[in-house]
């Protein structure tokens, strides 16, 4: 028998949380715009030649159990108060924070309503983040997280926290965001900040569970699409040495800046449509220290949020 229109499992009937970085407890929900954290267990199978035309249910066990998956939401001011610490590792000095290493673990969590379960994803590390913005229809900036958990654990959806409130300041806009390179207000047609925390996440070794995701460097980019237009855009593709950037959202009281002091590539010209196209061009730039950067304080990424609502 069908289920009734009630009963059907639909996306409005989930919710979706993260706790502190280093923290357990569930207290920052998000509204998910996709959530593909999940368990996925794998079963060894006996290969040898029995005879049997099939194989039999004893030629199985379970054997790994991976937990991972990528959430994707709207980025809000007010929310990257706590979301930043989770992705770069570190922690906020007044309104600034710096890329470091990845190492505090955290928590994840998400309740189906429909089935009345709760799902918690244990010790999660961000392998990968990317903020991304456009110029399409609707082109609000978005955060993607790939993340990586030890385990995950199922309980009725009574255990679900309560009292937790989705952010009220208004999500980052790509209309409303600036381009700063090599000194020069730059147009962009769209934008990618990649963080990517270089773990390395096939690390069973005599268990069926992960117990640690070590992350051997972290690389960081900008990649944007420009106008080709003038001498601005010809002195990018004749570098020899590395440029600053900036890229700033802002919304009417608040802001997020993300501020490279060193960025390297060397951009190649671009290709040429037929017609009814603009030529443009992408550039992918690498963060990395500057010149007499001292490593033990300098980043090759700063942030600075103003969140104050």
């Amino acid at each position: 028998m069908p289920a009734t229109n009630c009963t059907a499992n639909t996306s409005r009937r989930h919710a979706f949380a993260f706790s502190n970085s280093g923290s357990t407890g569930l207290v920052n929900r998000i509204a998910a715009l996709n959530f593909g954290l999940k368990g996925q267990t794998n079963e060894a199978k006996d290969e040898g030649v029995s005879g049997l035309l099939h194989y039999r249910a004893e030629d199985f066990v379970v054997d790994k159990t991976r937990v991972s998956g990528s959430v994707s939401f709207n980025v809000r001011p007010t929310d990257a108060r706590w979301f930043l610490p989770i992705i770069l590792g570190t922690a906020f000095s007044g309104n600034v924070i710096k890329a470091g290493a990845a190492c505090p673990f955290f928590r994840v969590g998400h309740v189906d309503y429909v089935v009345q379960q709760m799902y918690t994803y244990i010790d999660c590390i961000v392998a990968k983040a990317t903020f991304s913005s456009s110029d399409a229809a609707g082109g609000l900036l978005q955060v993607a997280m790939d993340i990586e958990a030890t385990q995950e654990t199922k309980a009725a959806s009574t255990g679900w926290p309560t009292g937790l409130n989705l952010a009220t300041s208004q999500p980052l806009v790509h209309s409303s965001s600036t381009l700063t390179v090599n000194g020069q207000v730059r147009r962009m047609k769209d934008a990618q900040i990649v963080i990517d925390n270089m773990v390395l996440a096939d690390e069973f070794y005599n268990s069926r569970y992960r117990g640690d995701f070590p992350s051997d460097g972290q690389m960081i980019q900008l990649i944007h699409t420009t106008p080709f237009d003038d001498t601005n855009d010809v002195a990018l593709t004749n570098l020899t040495g590395p440029i600053a950037a900036e890229v700033v959202y802002s919304s009417p009281t608040m802001s997020i800046a993300f501020s490279f002091p060193a960025l390297k590539a060397i951009p190649a010209v671009p290709e040429v449509g037929g017609r009814n196209t603009r030529v443009t061009n992408q550039y992918t730039w690498e963060a990395v220290l500057a010149a007499g950067a001292d490593p033990a304080v300098d980043s090759p990424l700063v942030i600075t949020l103003d969140d104050t609502v």
